[in-house]
């Protein structure tokens, strides 16, 4: 029981009590027997939500979530016998959920003002109690986990919503939904569809599944020749952008990112990157099914070097854990910082070597009450994603903790999505990962929002069900059975099962009932069982299950567990809750000044409020790391092998460390050396454009060109370089066609810089100009490097203009329906004010 933080405490006739393990809190489960089906009434003394955004989302909490709860066991979905109320019940509870996310219409207060969206036939899913509208990765990941499996036809129908074509018709992509900075290219993990779709081709069968294979494979590759264009970074091989789900900046990136989207948008996160990679091989895959040769070569050799640049740049062989992200453009090496999601993604695709992905679930570290969606945990900020339990991703850390064999995580995740469902009588968005309670008495509210059956955490408990217990997966060819149930799970939470039956589960036209036969209970509680033998209709099978074997209405599956030697593996708990120093990571510290002295560069710094006795600093250069361990009592460091001013434009960022826990901070905000005075700095200014549209303005408290960004706008100046070697271009603009946190008008442009003498290309890339909140406000763009070294004195053309890869969101008719700002019924938006061209000599 030492790894479980719910047991089952007391059986008296009639009821069964789930107890969480150190505390009072238990819920009782009671069954009620009819002549059709079951009745299941669940009751809790854990606490609830009290606390809400709204009177409407007050009184939608209030009338779903009633104590007791009562669960009518359904005959449209598979049903699960175990010989235990509690299990059979929590199981009942998913698919209730299920039935109440599935809805003939779909709505948000940003799209259509409100009104309903009619759903096609057969459905839509919906987000969950507080979200009634598709979000890509939430649908993505929840059909994935389940739902593919329980109806394909909404989950094909939920899909197909979020791809949409141009306004002006062909082009299809899939949609980035409304995020951070205006959305896509700042958020960029869109292809996070190419896993609800690669398992629901698994499912759909005939002229439905040709169907949609060709649509899928169109909307596929034209996503990621777009992405190719506009994020892909072919300096070391990752796409740029905002992390997978994680996507409250100030929740899981440095704090000095919250208000600086271009910063997040010029990271390269672990998670986005293994969507990438996911999304490449369906589309080689998809390519190869249609006959489209020469791009199935290709998608599958970018698939196979996207897996190599993220094992090269963002695992971390020291921590033996895969690195959330690189932070930004001018500090590139890999932070200290770790996400769940993101290491399972790389297990789970086998970008992970073998030894590593052993390493990875050993190692991430886990709360008593599971496993948290990031960490260290960031000071400071508010519990959502920050100090979380997020049940979807425990369901994928479940997946991967089964691939590996390692019993001990299986065994705290699988109690983590029953003790969150048992007590709070729902599938929750998210949990506190300290007190494991759906909110906290704190002011403001934490978590800010927690909806009831979210979508992704229902599929997720049903995840754990067929996948682990059941041991289902899918293959292109068929179906493959390997159920993971460790002893201390059986032992502690099934005593009374010896055999789990599942009834009437749909794979394609087909129905499967299958019956898992446990061994009986002992002593041993490490470890899991094995697989003896699998029986099909009475007949033993030794592979992989295909549809040509199956009868075609009814089949059987028997599975025979036995003991098994318990494999050697570990789980890292974080067993002390009480010392903030060994959950939360130290705030990362601020560099104040970097100046040339005699032969050297000095950094100048502070710990931004940390204890310089509890901390050490490490110092990064260029994402390599220069010193070590530097005492927290130091605010000056001097580079030893750097060269004073004749030093080229090296940026710094460093780091801090408790040194009692070993928690390490996020990088601090980098800090380049541009020659004294920033004289490697030269600019043109708004002014001394040549410019087709817009209009000089004085406006917003500088001179620059505003209402800009038509189709057939451009910039062109002429400059001259001042110095030899290469560059770093950026813009300086304004974007107030929306706030930070959503939007879909991120501004996007191509930038184009040439040799004056013989028309040679030396930069060509594509400025992003997030939303900044307001007009007033400018900030750099992007980074566009130079691909040819500059020479001193040689005169040289820049262009800034739009193509068809300059888009962002808005230039989709998918939101011709937005009304929660710019780019929606008036067309696509994408203005920006620009005030600068800068470029920074590199040496």
């Amino acid at each position: 029981m030492k790894n479980l933080s719910i047991l089952l405490s007391e059986e008296t006739e009639g009821v069964e009590v789930l107890q969480e393990k150190e505390s009072c809190y238990q819920s009782s489960f009671t069954v009620e027997h009819t002549a059709e089906t079951r009745q299941f009434f669940i009751q809790t003394n854990a606490p609830f939500q009290t606390k809400f955004n709204s009177d409407e989302q007050r009184r939608s909490y209030q009338d779903y979530l009633v104590n007791p709860r009562q669960i009518a066991e359904s005959k449209d979905y598979p049903t699960l016998h175990s010989n235990h109320t509690w299990f059979d019940a929590l199981y009942a509870l998913a698919l209730d959920e299920v039935r109440q996310c599935s809805v003939s219409e779909i709505k948000n207060n940003a799209y259509c003002n409100g009104q309903g969206i009619p759903a096609p036939e057969g459905g839509y899913f919906e987000t969950g109690l507080f979200w009634t509208y598709i979000w890509t990765r939430d649908i993505s990941y929840a059909v994935h986990l389940s739902l593919a499996t329980l109806d394909p036809i909404r989950s094909l129908n939920s899909l197909n919503f979020k791809l949409s074509e141009i306004r002006a018709g062909g082009n299809q992509q899939i949609i980035q939904d409304t995020g951070t900075g205006g959305s896509y290219p700042i958020s960029s993990d869109r292809v996070v569809w190419s896993f609800g779709c690669q398992a629901l081709l698994q499912q759909l069968q005939g002229e439905t599944r040709k169907d949609f294979a060709r649509c899928a494979y169109a909307a596929l590759k034209n996503t990621i020749e777009q992405d190719r264009h506009v994020i892909f970074d072919c300096q070391d091989g990752l796409y740029r952008g905002e992390q997978s789900f994680l996507d409250w900046r100030e929740q899981s990136y440095p704090q000095w990112m919250a208000e600086d989207p271009v910063k997040i948008g010029m990271s390269k996160a672990l998670s986005t990157n293994c969507c990438h990679f996911n999304a490449l091989q369906l589309a080689a895959s998809l390519a190869g099914e249609l006959g489209h040769n020469s791009e199935q070569i290709k998608y599958s050799q970018w698939a196979q070097d996207l897996g190599q640049a993220i094992r090269t740049h963002l695992y971390l062989p020291e921590s033996k854990l895969y690195s959330s992200f690189i932070t930004t453009t001018f500090a590139p090496g890999a932070a200290h910082q770790y996400d769940l999601l993101g290491n399972a993604l790389a297990i789970l695709l086998d970008i992970a070597e073998e030894t590593q992905a052993d390493q990875i679930v050993s190692n991430y570290p886990h709360f008593p009450k599971g496993a948290a969606v990031i960490f260290p945990q960031q000071r400071d900020t508010l519990i959502y994603h920050n100090q979380a339990i997020w049940p979807f991703v425990t369901a994928y850390w479940l997946r991967v903790a089964k691939k590996v064999g390692n019993a001990q995580v299986v065994s705290l995740g699988m109690s983590s999505l029953i003790r969150g469902a048992a007590l709070s009588l729902s599938n929750m968005e998210n949990f506190d990962a300290v007190s494991g309670r759906v909110e906290l008495d704190t002011e403001p509210k934490e978590p800010p929002v927690n909806s009831p059956r979210q979508l992704w955490s229902v599929a997720g408990y049903l995840s754990m069900i067929y996948d682990i217990i059941f041991g289902l997966s899918w293959t292109d060819s068929g179906i493959h059975i390997s159920p993971y149930i460790t002893r201390e799970f059986r032992n502690y939470l099934l005593p009374k099962s010896n055999k789990l039956v599942l009834n009437e589960f749909p794979y394609k036209s087909h129905k499967l009932n299958i019956t898992v036969h446990l061994p009986p209970v002992t002593e041993q509680i490490e470890g899991a069982y094995a697989v003896e033998e699998i029986r099909l209709n009475g007949q033993r099978v030794t592979s992989d299950i295909t549809e040509a074997m199956l009868d075609k209405i009814s089949n059987i599956i028997e599975v025979d567990l036995e003991e098994a030697d318990s494999k050697n593996n570990s789980i890292n708990i974080v067993g002390n809750l009480e010392d903030y120093r060994y959950r939360f990571a130290p705030r990362p510290p601020i560099i104040e000044s970097i100046t040339a002295i005699e032969n050297q560069l000095e950094i100048k710094f502070n710990l931004n409020g940390e204890n310089p006795d509890e901390v050490t600093v490490n110092i990064y250069r260029d994402g390599q790391l220069m010193a070590r361990g530097l005492s927290g009592h130091l605010t000056t460091w001097r580079d030893p092998n750097s060269e004073g001013r004749r030093s080229p434009s090296y940026c710094y960022n460093l780091e801090t460390i408790y040194t009692n826990t070993g928690t390490i901070s996020q990088r601090s905000h980098p800090c380049c050396y541009w020659g004294a005075n920033n004289h490697r700095i030269y600019s043109i200014n708004a002014g001394q454009f040549s410019a087709i549209g817009g209009q000089l303005s004085e406006r917003h408290g500088r001179q620059h060109l505003e209402n800009w960004g038509e189709s057939g706008h451009r910039i062109t100046v002429q400059i001259k370089a001042q110095f030899s070697g290469a560059h770093a271009i950026q813009v300086v603009a304004g974007n107030g066609a929306g706030s930070i946190n959503t939007g879909i008008t991120c501004g996007v442009k191509h930038l184009q810089m040439t040799n004056s003498q013989n028309n040679q290309v030396v930069a060509d890339g594509y400025l992003i100009m997030p939303h900044l909140g307001t007009w007033d406000r400018w900030l750099e763009s992007s980074v566009i490097f130079t691909q040819v070294d500059l020479i001193a004195n040689q005169n040289y053309e820049i262009n800034i203009f739009g193509d068809e890869q300059a888009i962002n969101m808005s230039s989709f008719a998918h939101n011709a329906n937005y009304t929660g700002g710019n780019g929606g019924h008036s067309g696509p938006y994408n203005y920006v004010n620009i005030a600068q061209i800068k470029l920074a000599a590199l040496s």
